[in-house]
């Protein structure tokens, strides 16, 4: 392994444990104890308490040590801490939160761009729309993602504010999220019309258009948030459930939805029985199913 590759490695097998709660707030650390912890050198320990102090998640004291941070101190739009905390026990708390700040400044963000984009950013905006449009029907997630962080990144830049712009790697980060929320029908088919919306308002220069529309886009994000979380508060009861039955075994980190009332299009359970097994396997990952005839993602 590199001494980039481990030094990655290890910050952010730290900011994990941070961020998670295994190292909580008024933990003190050393040098020799991260040393301990992660296997690494005395310098590779040193430059991530650096970087971790530039992200204010810890502070150095003198004769004390190093000390973890409150949560109220972190620096959250770094991409660094969006991905420590998405890709911890905090997933949906911080799906919700970057959502709800995308409610509160793109559709203002479009507004903006609809009266001080110019005419090249236009033309980007128009040729991003339409990359969506050929990626997302023809199946090429990854090139539709890359479409749609462009999207948004040109409404951000195109506001003319400076605040909203330093944005567009936050967003960026939560976008990339997309195409592992377990979707069989990734991209949406509306929500790309929803992109045309208002990409054709900011063009056609009607401000309050692309404000509505942008709205709309961000609250169907919302909405599927919401539904998932709905069904998530259901995986208890289930997994324990499911536990309980002998040579029943549930994956560990696995969901199990046992209200297929609450199971949205696109998403289920699966239960796997090799041939002449004794004992019952349930991945109960969120497994693509077809969504339902005439479904409309709202």
């Amino acid at each position: 392994m590199s001494a980039a590759t481990l030094h990655s490695a290890v910050l952010d097998a730290l900011g994990s444990d941070i961020v998670s709660g295994e190292l909580p707030a008024g933990s003190v650390l050393t040098l020799e104890s991260l040393q301990q912890r992660y296997s690494v050198s005395r310098g590779v320990a040193r430059e991530c308490m650096r970087i971790l102090e530039s992200l204010r998640m810890v502070t150095s004291q003198r004769r004390t040590g190093i000390c973890i941070s409150p949560e109220q101190q972190w620096n959250v739009y770094d991409t660094r801490m969006i991905r420590w905390r998405l890709d911890s026990k905090h997933r949906a708390a911080e799906l919700r939160s970057l959502t709800e700040l995308r409610l509160g400044i793109e559709p203002i963000a479009a507004h903006l761009a609809t009266l001080r984009a110019s005419a090249d950013e236009r033309a980007a905006l128009r040729a991003a729309a339409q990359d969506m449009r050929r990626y997302g029907t023809t199946h090429r997630p990854m090139r539709y993602l890359a479409a749609d962080i462009e999207f948004h990144r040109i409404i951000l830049g195109a506001s003319g504010n400076g605040m909203y712009t330093a944005l567009a790697d936050p967003i960026a980060e939560v976008l990339r999220e997309s195409p592992t929320h377990g979707r069989s029908d990734y991209p949406v088919p509306e929500t790309i019309g929803y992109h045309e919306a208002v990409m054709e308002a900011i063009c056609a220069g009607d401000p309050d258009a692309a404000e509505r529309a942008m709205t709309t886009l961000l609250s169907d994000v919302r909405s599927a948030l919401r539904l998932l979380q709905r069904a998530s508060a259901h995986l208890s009861s289930a997994t324990r459930a499911a536990g309980a039955v002998p040579g029943v075994e549930v994956g560990a980190g696995m969901q199990l939805l046992d209200d297929p009332s609450l199971t949205p299009p696109g998403l289920g359970c699966q239960a796997r029985l090799p041939r002449g097994a004794q004992s019952l396997r349930i991945d109960t990952a969120l497994s693509p199913i077809p969504p339902p005839r005439g479904y409309t993602h709202r």
